[in-house]
């Protein structure tokens, strides 16, 4: 069905998104003091690769308007962003595709 929503995305160069994923990037630890991969915290990263997947992708969108929920408003917060990439992976993997062309990032220039 046709929907009037509208998602507000970060591109991947710019310096909010880079910062979120850095921090998401940081709190996995698969590595044990001496630099070795610890097998079991790998295992546990591995596990977890869709629910990341869900939090980068999420990382990017910073609003939207016009989406809910068994017709109810579902406001913009990052915590809701992450749920709806979750529960929505369709949704989420047409915005990782979107978010990956710089062209949508930019203005194309006015032909003379």
């Amino acid at each position: 069905a046709e929907t009037d929503a509208v998602i507000l995305c970060l591109s991947p160069e710019h310096p909010d998104y880079k910062a979120k994923t850095a921090k998401l990037a940081a709190e996995q630890k698969i590595t044990n003091e001496a630099g070795e991969v610890d097998p079991d915290a790998l295992k546990t990263f591995a596990l977890g690769l869709n629910q990341r997947k869900n939090e980068m992708i999420a990382a990017m969108v910073t609003g939207w308007e016009g989406i809910t929920i068994n017709g109810e408003p579902f406001e913009y917060s990052p915590e809701n962003a992450v749920k709806l990439m979750t529960d929505w992976p369709w949704l989420r993997d047409q915005i990782d595709s979107f978010c990956g062309k710089r062209e949508h990032f930019f203005e194309k220039p006015a032909k003379n």
